[in-house]
């Protein structure tokens, strides 16, 4: 995962709610944008933008990352 995404991302991400609000908790929505971001084929994106949801709170381990992040497209 992208350094910079990781960052990003505080949780785990909500399920699909098709627009409703949600009770669940530290609900968050986001976007996020990498800047000329390479693919394996070597070409470039430009920027690559991302819109996610967070829910619940981050736990970390004993090197500070994140490790109950789940990521959702």
């Amino acid at each position: 995962m992208h350094p910079l995404l990781a960052a990003a991302l505080t949780g785990a991400a909500a399920p699909a709610l098709a627009g409703e609000k949600t009770n669940w908790p530290n609900y968050r929505e986001g976007d996020f944008s990498i800047a000329d971001y390479r693919l394996a084929s070597s070409e470039i994106l430009p920027q690559l933008k991302l819109h996610y949801r967070t829910l619940g709170t981050a736990e970390r381990n004993a090197a500070g990352e994140i490790v109950n992040g789940v990521l959702l497209l």
